[in-house]
């Protein structure tokens, strides 16, 4: 399990679109970007996803508006 702190952003490129920010240094521990992931958001919100490259060695997670509500 790794475990990190990271931010809920507002994608530019998809109007309405949160996402959560993944450091490089995360990326780097999963190896590849081709992962089915399970994702836990301040203990509460449970979800699967997978990771979408960003920039700088950086990916995200898209998060739903109700999500971050949670």
């Amino acid at each position: 399990m790794i475990n990190f702190k990271t931010h809920i952003g507002l994608l530019t490129h998809l109007p309405g679109m949160h996402y959560l920010e993944i450091p490089q240094e995360v990326v780097q521990q999963l190896g590849t970007l081709k992962l089915r992931l399970h994702c836990t958001v301040n203990g509460k919100v449970r979800f699967q996803c997978g990771l979408m490259a960003l920039r700088e060695g950086k990916a995200y997670i898209s998060i739903s508006k109700s999500a971050c509500r949670s």
